[in-house]
């Protein structure tokens, strides 16, 4: 069923590529297919080739076991059957595709952040299969977005390895950084907090949405800043070691990480409102970008049913409602609650959007979670209005 997207092998792909032609995506089989790319090997400076092919993912509904991986069908003069992959997890920056990609059907435009990323992780003497978004996509084809949004969380934990692309290393910090965090063992200390605020403050990375989910649901993860690389669990220990002194938002990678691997991770709404004030580009992706944690079995995270299917023609008020009701059915009613902030002005509450729903888009200083304890509530759903039943805690008695 699953073929290549292009025709030919590797050795001739290389040869042969159609750099004056763009690259016409062919659509995925079901929606349970991916792509991936062949990232031909390479010197830095050379031009990046590739070839994008299928995949179809296997049904397996334990989410517990080990995955059997699925097989991948190309046609018959490739040869090629891939049974592993590795994810790249990289900052997007500006939206200009002035780089490119050369494959054996055409070129695919790709920015410059994708260039430098592609680069950094390309062997010289091999080459490399890698699911990378700006590439795996057709960023063109709204309805494939959607789809294959729903389906990242599953790629991100299948993948043996999430290579994280903190970006170029412009000013010469990495190594110093790095061959301290390898041997970090939570001894908090000025050099620490110097090399830990310089990392942040340099690398966009931390202030990414979508690299949340990413790193968290990895099974392993290696951290890149220029030409050095390290495994991402101790550079996560080193910044929550720190944390008294980074903006909040910006240690959300890191914190869900790490609780990912300590079995501590809340509700969806919990990470929903961790990850509030990192940047992304548009507003459904305060939701979108973090369905997969959805996915995880109770093991690791209380379960809601948040099995959203990513539009991005639906209005976004219409989302976050979707998303309130969901949190109240899940029982998440207080932690719903807590979410919300009108900053004393309801009058400038954004227009189709209930009292009562949070606004994702906007940051607040969260108080202590609310206890509503008996409290039901009950959702009007033709005039979207909240319900609730309380009950009595106590009288007052007139004194004398």
């Amino acid at each position: 069923m699953d073929q290549a997207e292009t025709s030919g092998a590797p050795s001739e792909a290389l040869n042969h590529s159609n750099s004056t032609a763009t690259y016409v995506y062919r659509p995925v089989e079901s929606a349970r297919t991916i792509r991936l790319l062949e990232l031909y090997q390479g010197a830095h400076n050379d031009p990046l080739r590739g070839n994008l092919f299928h995949l179809g993912l296997d049904d397996t509904s334990d989410e517990d076991s080990s995955p059997s991986w699925p097989n991948v069908w190309l046609d018959e003069e490739t040869k090629h059957t891939a049974t592993s992959y590795e994810a790249l997890s990289y900052v997007w920056g500006p939206p200009s595709y002035t780089h490119s990609l050369s494959c054996v059907e055409g070129t695919i435009p790709i920015t410059p952040s994708l260039d430098e990323a592609l680069r950094r992780i390309r062997f010289e003497n091999r080459h490399r299969i890698v699911w990378a978004d700006g590439v795996c996509i057709n960023q063109h084809d709204i309805q494939e977005r959607g789809h294959q949004v729903k389906l990242m969380g599953v790629i991100y934990d299948r993948a043996t390895k999430v290579l994280v692309w903190l970006g170029p290393d412009a000013g010469n910090r990495a190594r110093e950084s790095f061959d301290y965090f390898k041997g970090y063992h939570s001894h908090i200390n000025d050099t620490g907090d110097r090399l830990v605020l310089d990392m942040v403050r340099y690398c966009q990375w931390f202030e990414r949405l979508w690299v949340v989910q990413e790193v968290a649901l990895s099974r392993s993860a290696v951290a890149m800043w220029g030409n050095e690389e390290m495994d991402f669990g101790p550079l996560a220990e080193a910044i929550l070691d720190y944390d008294k002194r980074l903006p909040k938002h910006t240690l959300c990678a890191a914190d869900n990480y790490a609780k990912r691997r300590s079995v501590a991770l809340g509700t969806p709404i919990d990470i929903l409102a961790s990850a509030r004030g990192l940047k992304c580009a548009d507003d459904h992706d305060r939701v979108y970008a973090l369905l997969g944690f959805s996915s995880l079995s109770p093991r690791y995270m209380r379960k809601m049913d948040m099995a959203i299917e990513p539009d991005y023609t639906l209005p976004l008020h219409d989302l976050y409602y979707e998303v309130a009701i969901r949190a109240i059915e899940g029982g998440a009613f207080s932690e719903l609650l807590t979410q919300v902030d009108h900053g004393g002005v309801l009058a400038r509450w954004p227009t189709g959007l209930p009292s009562w729903v949070p606004d994702w888009r906007k940051s607040i200083a969260l108080p202590p979670r609310i206890d509503l304890g008996r409290v039901t509530p009950s959702i009007n759903k033709a005039t979207a209005s909240l319900n609730i039943t309380g009950y009595c805690f106590d009288v007052l008695l007139k004194g004398p």
